[in-house]
């Protein structure tokens, strides 16, 4: 379980007859089976619901570029921002490391553009939560001057005030092929599901 680590590390790294089901790692191909969350869909509909409210110049901060999961967001945010036709700029892209101290750091970076951002969207609800302190210290109110949006629907979220807007994770199961007793029937298909209550559903 690793969104720094990719197939190709691991493949190395693995007896050739270990069964396996990766979590939350890049995967492409269907050599292993794989649990993953939904970061692209997630990031991109955040996006568009900020943008169908009215907000037109939406932010993002960033995770480390190192990370399957902040560049799938990332990638979600550029593709919700070019479909719907909206301004992007280079400016609005600030980077983060996931904690609450890197999103006030970038809250700080944001209050100090012009124009600035009608919306942030971070990458993750930590970075949120510092971006939230921060455009605050500064005088900026939230949600009125700038909406503030997460990801990862954290219990301190529901808390916070104003709540943090925030995506829940998805978990998506990927049946691809392996080896031995443990091999997944060939009709196991992929299915998303809330929260990963249930990943995987089995036909007959």
């Amino acid at each position: 379980m690793s969104p720094d680590i990719d197939v190709p590390a691991l493949t190395a790294n693995l007896p050739e007859s270990l069964p396996v089901v990766l979590l939350n790692c890049a995967v492409d191909g269907d050599a292993y089976d794989a649990i993953s969350v939904d970061n692209y869909g997630g990031a991109y509909a955040m996006v568009r619901h900020l943008l169908s409210r009215g907000r037109d110049r939406v932010a993002i901060i960033t995770g480390s570029t190192r990370n399957y999961d902040a560049r799938e967001r990332l990638r979600g945010y550029r593709a919700a921002m070019h479909d719907a036709g909206a301004l992007s700029r280079e400016e609005w892209e600030i980077a983060g490391d996931f904690t609450e101290a890197g999103g006030h750091r970038a809250g700080m970076a944001l209050a100090a553009l012009a124009p600035r951002p009608t919306a942030v969207f971070a990458a993750n609800d930590a970075m949120a939560i510092g971006a939230l302190s921060a455009l605050r210290e500064v005088g900026m109110r939230v949600p009125e001057d700038i909406a503030v949006a997460g990801f990862d629907d954290i219990p301190m979220a529901r808390y916070m005030s104003p709540p943090l807007t925030s995506v829940p994770r998805r978990n998506q199961c990927t049946r691809g092929s392996c080896h031995g007793d443990l091999a997944p029937p060939r009709s196991a298909r992929r299915i998303t599901t809330n929260g990963g209550r249930r990943c995987c559903r089995r036909h007959s």
